[in-house]
């Protein structure tokens, strides 16, 4: 699934307005759990919540400063404290929910008119991350947390993982992040979309935000769509995390090709080809 949106402030944009705190234009990053409508809670049932969260609470609430007001646009998030890293949870009640982006990339069940029936909350890196958002220390802990507000929160159905525009089941999203969270593969299906470029090869739709790069599959792997994709999410795994440009040159995978990796600054792409 494709759309013209962008994802870049989209993601916390408000129905009525704009959110003054951390600037929703550096708010692209995020997780989005779409709820049944009436089921967004509040920040004093979050803050309950958290008391079941190992090494998490609310670190700010702003609803609680001098002259906070329901009418205010600035009151409407809470302050989430984990590990010592901050993530502003956004579009609790009594306010309005977050502007969920279109989703490019569906997994599962999951489908666009899911979306659309649905209300949204916002999960983000506090604006003190904002240079190390695309880490892995502070994008495992946002997963992390994440996952463990879809398996709390009443009546999460779908998790859109904004940085690919991938939307799941919520279900399906908790089991690969804790997955991957326990020491299991990254989870590409779900957090990274795959598409065929115009000339017919297969490209990643995400990977960009780890490794500043998409990899590409040249036409050899890409030929059997099926074998392509189980091809790109193991290298997928292989990449995230690797520093640029300290890329692996060569990566064999087990029970597979030998791929041999090209990197194309120009083009902001990865090429992976037969080695």
């Amino acid at each position: 699934q494709s759309s013209g949106t962008g994802l870049e402030g989209a993601a916390i944009a408000r129905r009525n307005g704009s959110i003054a705190h951390g600037e929703a234009q550096r708010r692209g990053a995020g997780v989005i759990l779409l709820v049944d409508a009436g089921s967004r809670p509040s920040g004093a049932e979050v803050e309950h919540m958290l008391h079941k969260f190992d090494r998490t609470s609310v670190s700010f609430n702003p609803s609680r400063e001098a002259g906070a007001s329901t009418e205010s646009n600035d009151d409407q998030w809470l302050e989430v404290l984990r590990d010592g890293l901050t993530f502003d949870l956004l579009g609790l009640t009594p306010w309005p929910g977050v502007n969920a982006p279109e989703p490019r990339h569906s997994f599962g069940s999951s489908t666009v008119s899911d979306v659309n029936a649905l209300e949204a909350i916002g999960l983000f890196p506090g604006p003190h991350l904002a240079e190390g958002v695309h880490t892995l220390p502070v994008v495992r802990t946002m997963l992390s947390l994440g996952a463990q507000f879809a398996n709390a929160l009443e009546g999460v159905r779908q998790i859109i993982w904004t940085p690919a525009g991938c939307v799941l089941q919520a279900n399906l999203f908790e089991r690969l992040v804790t997955g991957w969270l326990d020491g299991g593969a990254f989870p590409a299906p779900g957090l990274i979309g795959l598409e065929l470029s115009d000339d017919n090869l297969l490209k990643t739709d995400g990977l960009a935000f780890f490794l500043q790069r998409e990899l590409v599959l040249e036409r050899q792997f890409s030929t059997d769509t099926v074998a392509a994709s189980r091809l790109a999410s193991r290298l997928i795994h292989e990449l995230v995390g690797a520093a640029m440009p300290d890329l692996p040159e060569v990566i064999e995978v087990s029970a597979g090709p030998t791929v041999a990796l090209v990197d194309d600054p120009e083009q902001g792409v990865i090429v992976a080809r037969p080695a």
